[in-house]
């Protein structure tokens, strides 16, 4: 549910002043959209430390991935965004790649 409230974020509504600019659209809603991304992180390790096994190994990326959207949330440079944004999907791919060869449970 957050993660599509906060993808909605994105969208300009085109009757705004700034669905013509959608970079300074998204500079004014990047604190938005990444806090959102960071509580699904945080919800995430919370039902598993609550409902599930407890800090798996799992866990480690979804801390990576809180303190990555924290910061996207914090800093308003496009270079670190631009940077962050890479560094999130690497993060992704490698934790996807990571699941598929069974490394992790």
């Amino acid at each position: 549910m957050l993660i599509s409230f906060a993808t909605q974020l994105l969208l300009p509504d085109p009757s705004s002043a700034d669905a013509g600019d959608l970079r300074a659209y998204y500079f004014n809603i990047s604190r938005q959209f990444f806090s959102f991304l960071a509580l699904v992180q945080v919800w995430v390790l919370g039902v598993d430390l609550l409902l599930g096994k407890g800090f798996t190994s799992d866990g480690i990326f979804n801390v990576i991935a809180l303190v990555l959207f924290v910061i996207l949330a914090l800093v308003t440079q496009p270079k670190a965004h631009s940077v962050g944004t890479g560094v999130v999907w690497l993060l992704f791919i490698v934790f996807i790649a990571v699941r598929a060869l069974g490394l992790l449970s």
